[in-house]
């Protein structure tokens, strides 16, 4: 690559991943002159080390909740028009002592309120 030439473009995206990615087609498609500029290869630095967790089961306020789950409908998306898996799965949290157990409480019943399906197992 010569690293001395002069490049013309509208749109510049630092960043290759999912994310960087995705901009670059619709901003491309749209019909925009992107660069897309990365330190390695697409898809290598977060978008392939943090394996695709979206965390959902953490989320208590409502407006960054809502916006996990506009996440999630955005990955499906872009998996109809990419190459790209994007699956939903459960989760399981271990809580180790009573203490834990009882603070999760509150995050289990925020959670239901959002509309989630979780349960607290009893503690034994």
């Amino acid at each position: 690559m010569n690293r001395n030439r002069i490049v013309r473009t509208d749109i510049i995206i630092v960043g290759a991943g999912v994310i960087g990615l995705c901009i670059a087609k619709h901003l491309g498609d749209s019909g925009k002159q992107v660069l897309l500029v990365d330190q390695g290869d697409y898809a290598e630095q977060a978008s392939a080390s943090n394996l695709g967790q979206i965390s959902v089961s953490d989320r208590v306020d409502p407006i960054e909740y809502q916006l996990v789950l506009e996440t999630i409908d955005t990955y499906k998306n872009i998996e109809q028009h990419a190459e790209l898996e994007f699956e939903t799965t459960g989760g399981v949290f271990a809580l180790e002592t009573r203490e834990q157990f009882e603070s999760a409480r509150p995050l289990v019943q925020t959670q239901k309120e959002l509309g989630r399906q979780i349960e607290l197992l009893t503690y034994s």
